[in-house]
């Protein structure tokens, strides 16, 4: 039975990989497995509690709608946390939240001033240990100021968080050049709002940063202590949305 449950979740899977982004297939939808369909009821393995969250509130349908194909009666979908002994991708293993990045010389692209070209969904190591930020990000790049609005990414420095939020720069980009992007540092907008209250010049500064699609900023630890740096950033994220 496990076999015939095996087989007929390969068929399931190869029809949903075609209706979602190949990121989203391979963090939530590659490390699940069918144990069971009795009396109406799919039972699904996925390894997380929050992987089961995204399923059931983001993917819910496209999976039940491929499981009644299947099955030909209106089946009911439920899951369970349970890891299932096999890789999320066969061809990375498994690395530490946000892998180590290799420093490497700058690219500009575009209309994206000091955003790497290199720093793209593709080219970022996906494991269990960072799917939760990497289906945020590709999340937030499809909807830019709709879905997690604002998206705070934390960890260890040195980790990647950089190429995270510059592959978001970079999507957003590639499926919008018209989209206006700003890619700054938190010591770089603190300093514009020091010059602009220095020069009487606020609303100017207002202008920049507010008339975007997307605003991001890197190193938010620079904003401790920066009281008027923060309140400006604070007034500005309504405006982005």
């Amino acid at each position: 039975m496990d076999e015939e449950n095996n087989i007929l979740w390969k068929k399931i899977l190869g029809e949903i990989e075609t209706e979602v982004s190949r990121g989203i297939f391979i963090t939530l939808f590659k490390p699940t497995a069918l144990l069971s369909i009795e009396k109406g009821i799919a039972s699904i393995a996925a390894p997380s509690t929050m992987v089961i969250d995204l399923l059931q509130k983001r993917h819910y349908q496209v999976i039940k709608k491929t499981v009644d194909k299947y099955t030909k009666i209106d089946t009911k979908i439920i899951f369970v946390p349970k890891i299932i002994n096999k890789g999320i991708r066969e061809d990375i293993g498994v690395s530490p939240l946000f892998a180590p990045v290799e420093k490497k010389q700058t690219l500009i692209i575009g209309h994206l001033p000091r955003v790497r070209a290199d720093y793209t969904f593709q080219t970022l190591a996906v494991s269990s240990s960072n799917q939760l930020a990497f289906v945020s990000a590709t999340t937030v790049a499809k909807k830019p100021g709709v879905a997690y609005n604002p998206l705070f990414i934390y960890g260890p420095v040195g980790v990647g968080k950089t190429h995270l939020m510059q592959a978001i720069a970079n999507e957003v980009y590639k499926n919008d050049p018209d989209k206006k992007i700003i890619y700054t540092t938190s010591e770089e907008f603190t300093n514009e709002v020091v010059e602009a209250i220095r020069n009487n010049d606020t609303a100017r500064m207002k202008r920049k940063f507010r008339n975007v699609d997307l605003l991001i900023v890197d190193d938010v630890q620079f904003f401790a202590g920066k009281d008027r740096a923060q309140e400006e950033l604070f007034h500005t994220r309504p405006t982005l949305s």
